[in-house]
């Protein structure tokens, strides 16, 4: 798409209206989160999930073998990532390529805006002693604006997905830990540096950490979505 570079709130959530039709490809890759997020899933089960659905083995695929990974050999099957990447790695590659499909008919941004919350999310985890929640606080960023995607009441679409109790929770608009990462984002993203400093204090961080989370959040989200 050549974007190489993106700041701001740049769209106006659309209405959520409870009922509405869901496109037949989007419930598909609905479906796909729903089994690769099962807490049983095992390693087999999960290469048979996305082995059914050639979009995403091959996006899944070129990604990995993109620059953004580096491997020093050529990955060449599902199974093969799934062993070097582990489950929770590999349940968050696939949710972002699941979510960004379903965001085909939407304006770039929303994936952009997306992807930059999730690593926004993801960097603060290490930085509050949450680092072996890094990959919960990605999802919470990547799943915020979810019911643009699908134009569906967000607690609709949280009802079928089984993300833990504290994903679920900021989403809804609770209060914990991974909410307060998300709003930091947000408020980033709308330049409301009042609220952003309350924010900041709620989570032990210094003045001058945030920019540089911020600024590579948005260079990664940029780089990602070009690949």
């Amino acid at each position: 798409m050549g974007f190489t570079y993106f700041q701001g709130y740049f769209f106006a959530r659309p209405e959520i209206v409870s009922g509405k039709d869901i496109p037949g490809y989007k419930l598909n890759y609905l479906q796909i989160l729903r089994e690769v997020h099962k807490i049983d899933a095992d390693f087999g089960e999960l290469e048979d999930i996305i082995k059914r659905d050639v979009s995403i083995t091959y996006k899944l695929l070129r990604l990995i073998n993109s620059a953004a990974f580096s491997f020093s050999t050529k990955i060449q099957s599902i199974k093969q990532a799934i062993s070097l990447l582990g489950l929770n790695e590999f349940r968050k590659w696939v949710s972002l390529i699941a979510l960004s499909s379903m965001g085909d008919d939407k304006p770039g941004d929303l994936v952009l805006t997306s992807m930059s919350r999730a690593r926004f999310c993801e960097l603060i985890a290490p930085r509050i002693g949450m680092k072996d929640k890094s990959s919960d606080l990605f999802l919470t960023g990547m799943f915020s604006m979810i019911d643009a995607f699908i134009d569906q009441p967000m607690e609709e679409i949280l009802n079928d997905l089984p993300l833990s109790e504290g994903i679920k929770t900021a989403l809804l608009g609770g209060d914990n830990v991974y909410r307060t990462a998300l709003e930091s984002a947000i408020s980033y993203e709308k330049g409301d540096w009042e609220t952003l400093g309350d924010l900041r204090g709620r989570l032990g961080l210094g003045e001058d950490e945030f920019p540089p989370i911020f600024h590579s959040s948005i260079e990664w989200a940029s780089r990602i979505f070009i690949e």
